[in-house]
């Protein structure tokens, strides 16, 4: 078991000051380097001193005059004056495994003024202790983290010059190789190179021909150039001229086309017109019959079916009034495309439905004896021809308005398209009209 001693030093005692003796650093210095080597460590406590008060010569007992021989007599070599009483320390090392601890042993009583620096003194040993405990602890923890990492080192070290020499290997291969590979490319540079001043050569020879063509083709070029100037000047006078005649055969175009559209439109007006003469025709006389039952029933010489005769009768006004409607729109529809640019042939061909069959003999001449019906009517106004639509005719009057107005039934009968019957005669169309139809129809 190794062992330590450490070294104390006097204290000075000068009135109430004390110092403490401090133990050297060559000792704990020594332990830690003994601990990097992997040696045991064996903890040593410092020896601290032990100041007791010496009494008088002539005071001290007679039994601690006598001092073992095993014990060790110490002066502490102080700054005290001479007055002072030399002070006598004793101390005793007691080692024990793993700890060495020191007990100091006073011969003298300790007196009362040193005492509490005495327990000073050991609370501090005892820290110190503890501090050095702390340390070697820290430091055999710090070595052991040193030391594997020192492996881990030597181990990436290791795998690190394998490593390198490995890729010393594939320098050296790829050295080898690309040598190799310049020496190739050396060669074939200068291959190159050969054909490079056989290829020149050639170069030079055809540049010399070129530039002789291109001499030859410049004079070409300027013969050419007179003639173009005069073929363009030609051709741009004939030009204008086209341009001239262009515009004008545009013009024309455009006045054609507006003719056209125009009487197309008008045709179709015309289509309208004529082949609604019919429905208006069969409109009217259905107006004029419900007027002359009306006047009859009211003039009470009728029968009780004429009532329902009445009814039938207006249903069917009302049916050719829907077919007229109808027609008006349909036809006024493709007027309006016909106005926004599109063509007669491009739009479908309307076909102008007949006069639904007559329920029952229509009535056109008053049924009541002394009056006279007024079947004269307005003829079509111009608006028929136009583009807008004419308003809806009125509704059929009913049973109570024709009895109010007995006097005037013909003046219920509202305006129609086409030309009124005279006296129960059928009305008279103009021949044009009747060529028009005819010429629609085909």
């Amino acid at each position: 078991m190794d062992t330590a001693t450490l070294k104390a030093t006097s204290s000075v005692i000068t009135g109430k000051n004390f110092e403490d003796s401090t133990g050297d650093l060559s000792e704990a210095i020594a332990t830690m380097e003994l601990a990097k080597k992997g040696g045991p460590v064996t903890p040593v406590v410092p020896v601290v001193p032990v100041v007791l008060p010496v009494a008088p010569v002539d005071a001290v007992p007679p039994a601690q005059t006598n001092v073992p021989p095993a014990q060790t007599n110490h002066k502490l070599n102080g700054t005290s004056p001479a007055s002072d009483p030399v002070i006598t320390s004793k101390t005793k090392a007691v080692q024990t495994q793993p700890i060495v601890k020191s007990k100091g042993v006073g011969t003298d009583p300790i007196p009362e003024p040193f005492k509490a620096e005495y327990q000073r003194a050991a609370a501090d040993k005892d820290a110190l202790q503890a501090r050095l405990q702390e340390n070697i602890e820290r430091h055999n923890a710090l070595l052991n983290k040193n030391s594997a990492e020192c492996e881990k080192v030597k181990k990436k070290l290791a795998d690190a010059l394998q490593e390198k020499e490995k890729y010393s290997k594939d320098v050296q291969e790829v050295k080898q190789k690309t040598q190799e590979e310049i020496r190739k490319l050396r060669q074939q540079c200068e291959d190159k190179d050969d054909k490079i001043k056989t290829l020149n050569h050639k170069l030079m020879q055809d540049a010399q021909e070129k530039s002789n063509a291109v001499s030859g083709l410049k004079k070409e070029l300027s013969s050419c150039k007179g003639q173009f100037t005069s073929e363009k000047d030609s051709w741009n006078k004939e030009r204008s001229e086209k341009d001239e005649s262009l515009k004008n055969t545009k013009l024309q175009h455009v006045q054609q086309q507006a003719r056209a559209q125009e009487a197309e439109i008008k045709l179709l007006e015309l289509r309208r017109d004529v082949g609604l003469r019919f429905l208006e025709r069969a409109y009217q006389e259905s107006h004029i019959t419900i007027n002359n039952l009306i006047q009859a029933v009211n003039a009470r010489i009728a029968g009780p079916k004429v009532e329902e005769l009445i009814t039938t009768w207006k249903n069917y006004a009302s049916e050719c009034h829907q077919r007229v409607v109808q027609c008006k729109a349909t036809f006024n529809e493709q007027i309006e495309l016909l106005k926004n640019g599109r063509t007669l042939a491009s739009v479908p061909q309307l076909t102008i439905p007949g006069p639904p069959p007559y329920p029952a003999i229509p009535v056109l001449q008053s049924l009541v004896p002394g009056q006279q019906q007024n079947q004269s009517q307005p003829q079509p106004s111009s608006e028929s021809n136009s583009s807008t639509p004419r308003a809806p005719d009125p509704p059929v009057p009913s049973t109570a308005a024709g009895a109010a107005n007995t006097g005037g039934a013909s003046a219920a009968a509202p305006p129609a398209g086409g030309t009124p019957s005279v006296n129960g005669e059928k009305p008279r169309v103009p021949a044009l009209l009747l060529l028009l139809l005819l010429l629609l129809l085909q």
